[in-house]
């Protein structure tokens, strides 16, 4: 399970008032099937690796406290997306919409 938490309280006066919609991409990968190297370093490297992923759309105005838990890959998943007993790595990439 990931835990997110976005405080918005501690950039006061860089956020607009009109806030900053955002795409959460959450990802797991096995480090073991991963290619060597592989370290996504943005949601298309995520969306183009196959990795399981989800996305969620949020919006982050001043002053906001958003806390968000998301599990990838979901509860139930075939046994060849995911083994909870191989190492994985777990992560979020945050991408500011237009």
């Amino acid at each position: 399970m990931l835990r997110l938490e976005l405080d918005a309280r501690q950039a006061r006066g860089t956020i607009p008032s009109g806030g900053y919609p955002m795409m959460l991409i959450f990802f797991a990968y096995n480090i073991d099937k991963a290619p060597a190297g592989f370290v996504p370093e943005s949601a298309d490297d995520i969306r183009e690796s196959g990795v399981p992923y989800k996305t969620r759309s949020i919006h982050l105005y001043p002053n906001n406290v958003i806390t968000h838990m998301e599990q990838v890959p979901e509860m139930g998943s075939s046994p060849n997306i995911f083994n909870a007993e191989s190492p994985y790595v777990y992560g979020i990439v945050i991408e500011l919409r237009p």
